[in-house]
């Protein structure tokens, strides 16, 4: 959930990397209390294309709505359109841009 976010991430980054929890302490957050947060996906180059990615996201929003959540969020580099497409074809919508860790993503939500 949204509102466990900052104090897992600065948990994770406290004791695993402390030098660069120190630098980007000040982030935005990537989600917002209420949401679930689809975070960390990944699909091995050799694998893509596929339809791994679109079916980890659709079990992702599965789970959320499982547990009573009606808003999914995710964050992508706003410099990767074919994965801003790929989001867009499931479902989510652009929400705002958030700067975490020095880049820029564009936040997008699912909502039922």
């Amino acid at each position: 959930p949204g509102e466990l976010y900052n104090e897992l991430r600065d948990k994770t980054l406290r004791e695993y990397w402390p030098a660069f929890f120190t630098q980007f302490n000040n982030d935005e957050s990537e989600t917002d209390p209420g949401e679930y947060y689809l975070d960390s996906l990944a699909v091995h180059p050799s694998f893509r294309r596929m339809g791994i990615g679109r079916a980890l996201l659709e079990d992702g929003i599965k789970i959320g709505l499982s547990e009573g959540f009606t808003q999914i969020a995710l964050v992508a580099d706003a410099e990767m359109p074919r994965l801003i497409n790929l989001y867009a074809s499931i479902g989510f919508v652009p929400a705002d841009h958030r700067n975490v860790f020095g880049t820029d993503f564009l936040r997008m939500l699912y909502t039922v």
